[in-house]
């Protein structure tokens, strides 16, 4: 009976643990100024669809990083255990200015059985959580925090 006890106070207490936890910025231009976590790239883009946990992206226009408009990125969101924006956030043909940054392939090793494994690749980005990397987009004007 005591090792069933303290298994299960074990477990409840390690529960929280296994939650994404992180602390970020307030605002979009908090989130992309250098004294914070800086993205590799923000760009103006275009949702074209969603692959899995993830979601390809059109660049209309580059504002820091390599990237060419026109070009078509990989976006890597979360996957139910990654600290990841769910790419559902959006809908095709959201307009978006994003802040990426190059994937850290955590979806290859965190990886939830529902998607197959080592889908991310060197070269796609991701879209962290922790702070808010993206302002929404519509009549020539951004909004957001």
């Amino acid at each position: 009976m005591f090792r069933l006890l303290l298994l299960t106070g074990l477990v409840a207490w390690s529960a929280p643990m296994l939650a994404c936890s992180c602390f970020g910025t307030a605002t979009f231009c908090e989130a992309t100024d250098t004294s914070w976590v800086e993205p590799d790239l923000v760009v103006l883009g275009v949702k074209l669809d969603e692959l899995h946990y993830g979601m390809h992206v059109k660049v209309v226009q580059v504002l820091q990083g390599d990237a060419e408009a026109g070009d078509t990125l990989m976006v890597w969101g979360d996957n139910g255990a990654l600290c990841r924006v769910y790419v559902g956030a959006w809908a095709n043909g959201d307009s978006v200015l994003w802040g990426l940054h190059e994937s850290d392939l955590s979806g290859n090793f965190i990886w939830n059985q529902q998607y197959p494994p080592d889908l991310e690749m060197v070269g796609d980005y991701h879209i962290s959580v922790c702070g808010v990397y993206w302002l929404n987009y519509g009549n020539g004007q951004v909004t957001g925090p």
